[in-house]
């Protein structure tokens, strides 16, 4: 999906996450400020299929059940996942630095 979206639009990223989450703020007549850090472009191989089963878009629940029934099924996509995750540590401690310095200053 988020390949599609990229090649269809040439958008340099996609959140599709905080949309949910600003429709529920949204229903309780909230403020809402969604900060985003882009991990990745649009070219780069993610496991979509492993992402897929391990959040439920519609309900906003995470089902680590279904991630490892797919990966029991799938082995091969476990490296994948892995490499993928991995690549994000860097991004998320830099995410934190930021943040920490925002609410600092």
């Amino acid at each position: 999906h988020r390949r599609r979206l990229h090649a269809e639009t040439g958008c340099t990223c996609v959140d599709m996450e905080q949309s949910f989450v600003k429709a529920k703020v949204d229903a309780l007549n909230l403020p809402f400020l969604g900060l985003r850090i882009v991990s990745d472009t649009g070219k780069e191989e993610v496991p979509e299929e492993a992402f897929a089963r391990v959040y439920n878009i519609a309900s906003g629940r995470y089902t680590y059940g279904r991630l490892m029934a797919y990966l029991f099924t799938h082995p091969a996509e476990i490296k994948k996942l892995k490499a993928f995750t991995n690549s994000l540590k860097p991004t998320l401690q830099k995410l934190a630095d930021e943040l920490a310095g925002w609410l600092i200053d």
